[in-house]
């Protein structure tokens, strides 16, 4: 299944990984939600999953997407084209003030895909993003062992827990950054601050098993060099036998 939500910042191949990883009929509590669409292959493949944010906008789409998707994409297609930069920024400045959750997801959905950068609160107006196959993403949308979770917290590293009754915690985290001035800063209220040696520290406690998946840096096997499994994949979802041509890295505590 597609999502109706893009991202331009982490597009992970690593299902056909991670579902060796993580059993048919496994309960999995996945973090940092946005476009979903990794959850949703894997609640499509008969395993429960409830993903997390602490991006109330973020929730907010989701859950208006399982109310009524079918409203959403005629408010799409009221809101759509935008042609106009100065529109687009106010849309951009003012979406969530719209008291209709439905319409608030129609705006995420259609700011998302034209946006340059593929956030909902940065980036420049670029029609030619907008791909209208999107449209059936939103058609052809079912909720399927997949619900979503606000973790109201300002500090993402808190919202973790292992007292749950999941089986697995996952966490599509993307780029690692390394630099303190580059520490994740968030540009939207979309995005999430990931401080790595925290979370790294936070979960390498835990009793539950534990994936994180991250785009390919060497700096990420010595910060989780006590973690035994690292699977190499390349830009096409291939395993690699190490580290050489690695695009993206799953790193497991089991």
């Amino acid at each position: 299944m597609r999502s109706p939500i893009k991202d331009l910042r982490f597009s992970p191949k690593s299902l056909p990984s991670l579902k060796k990883l993580i059993p048919p009929g496994a309960k999995v509590d996945s973090y940092l939600l946005y476009s979903g669409e990794l959850e949703m292959n894997l609640a499509e493949s008969n395993r429960h999953v409830v993903a997390h944010t602490t991006s109330f906008i973020v929730y907010d789409f989701w859950r208006s997407m399982f109310d009524k998707p079918d409203i959403i994409l005629k408010a799409v297609e009221h809101f759509w084209p935008i042609e106009d930069e100065k529109l687009f920024e106010v849309y951009q400045t003012m979406f969530r003030g719209y008291k209709d959750h439905l319409v608030r997801a129609a705006l995420f959905f259609i700011l998302n895909r034209c946006s340059s950068e593929g956030l909902i609160q940065t980036g420049r107006l670029d029609p030619k993003n907008f791909n209208p196959i999107a449209l059936t993403y939103i058609q052809r949308f079912k909720r399927q062992n997949f619900d979503v979770a606000w973790d109201k917290s300002e500090n993402f590293i808190d919202t973790i827990q292992s007292d749950t009754d999941a089986d697995y915690l996952y966490f599509p985290v993307g780029k690692f950054s390394y630099n303190f001035f580059e520490e994740s800063i968030p540009r939207g209220y979309e995005e999430t601050t990931i401080n790595h040696k925290e979370l790294c520290k936070r979960v390498g406690n835990f009793n539950k098993k534990v994936i994180l998946d991250y785009i390919y840096h060497p700096r990420l096997l010595n910060l989780y060099k006590d973690f035994p499994t690292k699977i190499f994949i390349d830009q096409h979802g291939r395993v690699l036998p190490n580290q050489q041509d690695a695009k993206e890295v799953l790193i497991a505590n089991y």
